[in-house]
């Protein structure tokens, strides 16, 4: 059976060595490129997973943070309350007994 692009055969072609009709300084450069571009692929992935977690961490944070603010707004919100009626009482005993 002979060799014809893109069709199955036993034999390779003459030159291809068995690199699937690549010559082998041709196709050793575009698997080491392959492997490089594969590479610096893996350590990108690598450092945006490490940022997404961060940044799940710093949500996590921040998300603390504005629940203790948001209890500290609602007592404080809540001795103003009081505060205001007192002081409304307090008027109205002093002033509103003139009325």
């Amino acid at each position: 059976m002979s060799w014809r692009f893109g069709a199955r055969s036993e034999a390779a072609p003459p030159g291809s060595y068995g690199n699937y009709g690549y010559p082998n300084s041709g196709y050793s450069a575009c698997e080491e490129e392959n492997e490089r571009l594969t590479e610096s692929l893996r350590s990108k992935v690598t450092a945006i997973k490490s940022l997404s977690i961060e940044i799940g961490h710093e949500v996590k944070n921040q998300n603390k943070l504005l629940a203790e603010v948001d209890s500290q707004f609602d007592s404080t919100t809540g001795f103003l309350a009081v505060t205001r009626c007192d002081g409304l009482f307090q008027w109205w005993r002093t002033k509103g007994s003139m009325l």
